[in-house]
């Protein structure tokens, strides 16, 4: 074991190791939510041309508004488009690279807290780079997120650390700066601040409380300056939000459940912190075997358990065990006290003892804490070795034998994350009531159907069809399979199947105007212009803004033989908003009906004003100077 003597001889061989580890992802597709942060966003897209426009905080219907507050990650993948482009192979590259580098700095951090233990920093290093846990995280472009916010926070608790050691403010402030930055790079480094606080136990002893106090003072500076951010970001004054209009719209919205089951039973303490209990042991099942593992926990794969679930009652002992552990560890200050505080800080954010995460369960939430119980593991094993008085090079091979085996699970789980479809089709054997699961599945079948020959579109409708029909087995919260359904069904000419499926839409979410302006569609399709009407009145009346609704509204106006009444909404809605040049044409077009030259003149040439570029308008010019 004298190799690893040499200072830079295990950084290399973690960081060579990690490389290896994802090796076979570098040339993947992008896939999941990497449409959020790449391939469907605009601000990422310009690369380093508007950074100002990437702090910016915006909630609204456009796919890459549905992402954290997050500037510095959006910063890392504006900076792969400025030099590479919108290239997965590129990003992927980087994400292995900066994978690379954190498990450096986890190294360092654990040799810094732990200076005299070079091995057993080494062994819980390996063991959490070749975690299978982690495929996620480094497979997944879009959870770089993850690798930033833990890099600059084990960053931050060095320096912290070393001010400790030295009391210098100078390492305070820089390490501060460091978890600015880690909480911009995703919002749940701030349990780092609680972390600081764990090395400063471990730092010292025998102190007086106003010593405490002093060490306490950076810590709380900290928090306060994360948590000021947090309220600003989010102010009226900085967020950029219309909530309103995505809810009464339809956009975007989904039944929180669906993601995470436990929404519902926020109100009922027992059965909500009974499931928290029974996270915890899945948390730790997953960290012992990792398999099977799926993209997506949400409704059914997972869903509440009662008081009469024997694996909830397991979880529960396991619990107290860990607690216990904990007590006699951070007392006596040991390396396992120190990883079972680790894993509780860093998990509690997602173990949903506050608020509640969107997912129920993802391995990306067990990202930071599975260093913490690399640390129990590990120190465990030695403890038990020393017990049995056995050599500690028994223990070193049992680590590697189990990482051995571990890297060949990430390796083979590498290969689901290749795109879209492989993702899919790999998980979904296992997630037959996964509700997110069979939906997203039929969303990429309907995707692919519009890019096949017209012989294979003929073979794909019935498992469209049977995936948005699965989904709705499931579960009938899950909002945009409603309309998605009943589309194809309009589309494959099951036009009374797409009647059933918009009222029952209108029947359970009577607030939401897309379910109205669907079933007006649906009335269009067959030419039944007075009952599509009250259905796109219906819509605007709920508070929907979109020049859309509007649009379709006096198109049944005017097939009505209202025609005046038709002129009349579609002014309405230009003053509201329109969204393409295709709204300013049926303008012109109904005006050039009713002879109203002048007025289509008009229309045309304020439509052109805003989209000059529209097909539409263009091609109208002609027809309306002739007359």
């Amino acid at each position: 074991m004298s190799f690893l003597e040499k200072n830079w001889v295990p950084y290399l061989l973690i960081f060579t190791l990690a490389i290896a580890q994802y090796a076979n992802t570098r040339n993947h597709d992008f896939a999941w939510d990497d449409v959020i942060v790449i391939t469907e966003n605009s601000r990422v897209q310009k690369g380093w041309s508007d950074i100002p426009e990437l702090f910016e905080n915006i909630k609204s219907g456009k796919t890459e508004n549905r992402y954290g507050y997050r500037p510095i990650s959006l910063l890392s993948f504006a900076t792969d488009v400025e030099f590479f482009g919108v290239n997965s192979k590129a990003s992927h590259r980087i994400s292995i690279l900066h994978y690379g580098i954190l498990v450096v700095v986890v190294f360092f951090f654990l040799q810094t807290i732990f200076p005299n233990k070079k091995w057993f920093n080494f062994l819980v290093s390996v063991l959490f780079v070749v975690h299978p846990l982690h495929t996620e995280v480094v497979a997944n472009v879009k959870s770089r997120d993850e690798v930033l916010a833990m890099s600059f926070g084990l960053a931050a608790l060095v320096l912290f650390w070393n001010g400790l050691l030295k009391s210098s403010w100078i390492n305070y402030t820089i390490a501060g700066a460091c978890l600015v930055l880690a909480f911009l790079s995703k919002e749940n480094a701030v349990v780092f601040c609680g972390v600081a606080g764990l090395l400063a136990w471990y730092r010292f002893s025998n102190i007086s409380l106003k010593n405490w106090l002093k060490i306490g003072a950076p810590i709380a500076i900290f928090f306060a300056v994360l948590v000021a951010i947090r309220f600003f970001v989010y102010s009226g004054v900085y967020f950029q939000n219309d909530d309103f209009e995505l809810y009464t719209k339809g956009i975007f919205l989904q039944d929180g459940f669906v993601g995470n089951p436990l929404f519902g039973i926020e109100s009922n303490f027992l059965l909500k912190y009974w499931n928290i209990i029974f996270l915890n042991g899945l948390y730790l099942t997953k960290f012992l075997v990792p398999f099977p593992l799926v993209h997506d926990y949400g409704y059914n794969y997972l869903s509440v358990v009662g008081f009469t679930d024997l694996k909830a009652w397991l979880a529960v002992f396991v619990l107290i065990a860990m607690l216990l552990f904990l007590f006699k560890g951070l007392r006596e200050r040991t390396i396992y006290g120190f990883g079972l505080a680790f894993y509780f800080m860093t998990a509690s954010v997602y173990l949903h003892v506050g608020g509640l995460a969107p997912d129920i369960f993802a391995e990306r939430f067990m990202f930071m804490p599975l260093l913490g119980l690399a640390l129990v593991f590990v120190d465990i094993l030695l403890r038990i070795a020393g017990y049995m008085k056995k050599s500690e090079v028994v223990v070193v091979t049992v680590v590697l034998i189990l990482s051995s085996g571990f890297f060949a699970m990430s390796w083979n789980r590498n290969e689901a994350w290749k795109d879209n479809r492989t993702l899919l089709e790999t998980d979904l054997s296992r997630l037959h009531d996964g509700a997110r699961a069979n939906y997203n599945y039929a969303l990429l079948l309907h995707g692919l159907y519009y890019q096949s020959s017209k012989q294979e579109q003929l073979t794909m409708a019935d498992s469209i069809l049977k995936y948005y029909e699965r989904t709705m087995k499931i579960t009938d919260r899950l909002y945009p399979a409603y309309l998605d359904l009943g589309g194809a069904y309009m589309e494959f000419q099951k036009f009374d199947e797409a009647k059933k499926i918009f009222q029952k839409a209108i029947d359970k979410y009577p607030q939401i105007s897309a379910s109205y302006v669907q079933m007006g569609k649906y009335y269009m399709t067959h030419k039944e212009y007075d009952k599509a009407i009250p259905n796109f009145e219906k819509a605007i009346e709920m508070g929907a803004h979109g020049s859309d609704y509007y649009y379709f509204l006096a198109i049944c106006e005017f097939n009505s033989e209202n025609h005046q009444k038709a002129i009349e909404i579609l002014n309405r809605g230009e003053a509201v908003d329109v969204n393409s040049g295709a709204y300013y044409a049926l303008i012109v077009n109904l005006h050039m009906r009713l002879g109203e030259t002048e007025k289509a003149q008009n229309a045309l040439q304020r439509g052109l004003n805003r989209f000059p570029q529209s097909q539409d308008l263009n091609n109208l010019k002609a027809t309306v100077s002739k007359k």
